[in-house]
């Protein structure tokens, strides 16, 4: 998901490839020792509060683009019609990336503004002190203390970017669903499917919020079927 990766580079825009690499063996090896306290999971689920975010962002950004649409497009009516030789896609396209543009500096906040981590609230700071940890395991490579240190700050850096996830694609739903229930650009109707305003008002901003290459695949598949259909009309 190209929104999810913007929390990617949090480790690897401080830290060379070697010390990486070498990070990551001291922390599986500090991970298999007995007799070494601290977190030795590596999180993959974001926090509570994270998700909670994310659901709200999302049923804001609904009902905002559900009231957008039935002011400026009652009926699913007056819909933009897109230009020749510029489909649907390339709308989209183009809405998704400008989404991950403005979400750009969300990625240094959005995984801790709300807590539950140890070693700090942004990016930054746990790249930091992640760094650190680093610095003093590769220094004293035999001592317990430091490798579980260096793994625990990378698990905090792990839960960081849980966090972004949901955080990023609850706030890029919001802002998909807003956009489109006052433009009219709905990704079922454009490609020929016409059910209810409110199913494709939610499916275009999931769709949005999801990524790029998420919504090339999906809209590449509507196509299809939408063509399948007036080819068997035809017949």
């Amino acid at each position: 998901m190209a929104i999810v990766r913007l929390a990617e580079s949090a480790l690897e825009s401080v830290l060379g490839g070697e010390q990486h690499k070498t990070v990551v063996a001291s922390s599986k090896t500090s991970a298999k020792a007995p007799d070494v306290g601290g977190s030795q999971t590596v999180a993959t689920q974001p926090g509570l509060l994270y998700i909670v975010f994310s659901l709200l962002a999302l049923a804001a950004g609904f009902a905002g683009g559900l009231a957008l649409q039935r002011h400026f497009h009652p009926g699913m009516t007056n819909l933009p019609v897109i230009p020749a030789g510029f489909g649907i896609f390339g709308v989209l396209y183009v809405l998704a990336q400008a989404i991950e543009r403005i979400l750009q500096p969300v990625s240094w906040f959005g995984g801790g503004f709300l807590g539950g981590l140890k070693g700090g609230s942004t990016k930054t700071t746990l790249a930091k002190e992640h760094q650190n940890a680093v610095v003093q395991a590769l220094r004293r490579p035999g001592n317990s203390d430091d490798a579980q240190h260096a793994a625990d700050s990378q698990h905090e850096i792990d839960q960081y970017k849980a966090n972004l996830t949901a955080t990023s694609f609850g706030v890029a739903a919001l802002l998909a669903m807003l956009v489109s229930g006052y433009s009219g650009l709905f990704l079922l109707s454009a490609v020929g499917l016409h059910i209810a305003g409110w199913l494709d008002l939610l499916v275009t901003g999931l769709a949005i919020a999801g990524g790029t290459k998420p919504l090339h695949d999906a809209i590449s598949s509507l196509s299809s079927s939408s063509n399948s259909k007036s080819s068997g009309l035809s017949v």
